[in-house]
């Protein structure tokens, strides 16, 4: 009986000191803080929609899509949202990046900017101000 017990201890011990050292081992790996990945995550996701532009202005619609879909992919990882100015580049409905005279057709109406996607003919309305209606009161 004692044997089993004292067997029995050294092997909580023995799983005790390997927790230590695996616990120990990630921090060295260089396990980050939430705050540092959200950091990068945010920091991809600008660059992302940066690249995403310049190959819209290339022509190369498909590949401005894809770094939509990883930025939005990015962002849900790590639990960071869009901000707005990248939220109003893409399409709701097909995620297709959204470049005005290109992949969208966008229009002006009392205060209100209409985006009309090419590729699956949803419309998206966000409001604005407008500087001459300000300056008029």
């Amino acid at each position: 009986m004692l044997a089993v017990l004292t067997g029995t201890l050294i092997l909580l011990k023995f799983r005790d000191r390997m927790r230590k050292v695996y616990i120990d081992i990630r921090k060295e790996d260089g396990e980050m803080s939430k705050k540092r990945k959200r950091r990068i995550a945010k920091n991809r996701i600008r660059i992302l929609f940066e690249e995403a532009k310049k190959a819209a202005l290339a022509d190369e619609l498909e590949r401005a899509d894809r770094y939509v879909e990883l930025a939005r992919k990015i962002g849900m990882k790590h639990n960071v949202s869009l901000p707005s100015k990248y939220k109003r580049r893409f399409c709701k409905n097909c995620y297709s990046y959204l470049h005005p005279g290109r992949s969208c057709r966008v229009r002006l109406k009392d205060g209100i900017l209409v985006s009309r996607c090419s590729g699956c003919g949803t419309i998206n309305r966000y409001g604005y101000e407008d500087d001459e209606k300000n300056n008029q009161r």
